[in-house]
């Protein structure tokens, strides 16, 4: 049984949001290893970035209407996406 790959959200700096993805796929997206995706995540290129590229994990959550509720930290504070899905999804054990 294979686990789904984390996703990030990518932001440029100027804020706007780019992609949503994983590692590898954001790494293709904008031309740089996937481990300097994961260097984009870390406490220190934080605190050495004032206005830089900022790569939020994303975490998933489901309710039980169906609905995938993901939320991510941006400097210290939650903020939620909601996501109604449209199809059903197969959930692992069932």
């Amino acid at each position: 049984m294979s686990q789904r790959e984390k996703e990030y959200a990518y932001y440029d700096k100027h804020d706007n949001f780019v992609d949503i993805g994983t590692k590898e796929e954001l790494a293709a997206l904008t031309g740089v290893k996937p481990e300097t995706i994961e260097f984009y995540c870390s406490p220190t290129y934080r605190k050495r970035t004032k206005k830089g590229i900022r790569v939020i994990p994303l975490e998933e959550k489901k309710n039980e209407t169906q609905k995938k509720v993901i939320s991510y930290l941006i400097d210290g504070q939650e903020r939620l996406a909601v996501l109604i899905l449209s199809i059903p999804v197969p959930v692992a054990g069932t």
